[in-house]
């Protein structure tokens, strides 16, 4: 009695853990989905607002501010389905399993009312496990994500100051693109300071 108390409690606290391991993913993926969308919206604004009625004629920053929000765009909107794909992947796991369980659960209420001689079958049923998460697939999604999502932060960036530099007085170029490096400089420092900081812990 105490042992199959003990058996309960265990399989009780690994599906728990499973269950907020696919919950962590689901929710860096609803993220980083939601994310990219925004900035891909936004870089759709800017884009009706920077693109030159005169086509080519447009000065050389100008280009390079369009293809720095063009490509953004691509990189953010990419990134957005990406997620979304690997979170359908995610959900895909969860009903299989869900099937699965269910499944064994009927076929194992209909093993109890028939008397077997064969001792494997309660082995069998009483050692079923689910699969784990496909958590390798998903760790690569992530990343891939993430590095597609910095790179259109980048790009983007290089489009607000050219688009600056090439509308706006040399004053405000110099001071938006200071502004910038700011920013991006202070992203790296957190940034390094924290996976020094989750090293060490």
């Amino acid at each position: 009695g105490t042992q199959a108390e003990q058996d309960k409690d265990d399989e009780k606290a690994r599906k728990k853990a499973q269950h907020d391991l696919e919950k962590s993913w689901m929710d860096r993926l609803q993220l980083i989905s939601v994310i990219a969308t925004f900035f891909a919206s936004a870089e759709a604004q800017m884009l009706s607002i920077t693109t030159p009625s005169q086509g080519d004629s447009s000065p050389v920053i100008q280009q390079i501010s369009n293809a720095g929000f063009t490509s953004a765009f691509v990189f953010h909107s990419f990134a957005a389905m990406l997620s979304f794909f690997a979170a359908f992947v995610l959900v895909r796991y969860q009903v299989h399993e869900a099937k699965r369980e269910t499944d064994e659960n009927e076929r194992g209420a209909e093993k109890q009312q028939v008397w077997s001689s064969d001792p494997h079958l309660v082995i069998r049923r009483v050692g079923h496990r689910r699969q784990e998460p496909p958590v390798n697939v998903l760790h690569k999604f992530h990343s891939v994500c993430v590095y597609i999502t910095v790179v259109g932060f980048i790009m983007a960036a290089i489009g607000i100051i050219c688009f600056v530099w090439a509308q706006q007085p040399r004053s405000v170029g110099i001071f938006t693109s200071v502004c910038v490096g700011v920013c991006a400089l202070t992203g790296l420092v957190v940034a390094c300071t924290n996976s020094k900081d989750i090293e060490a812990s």
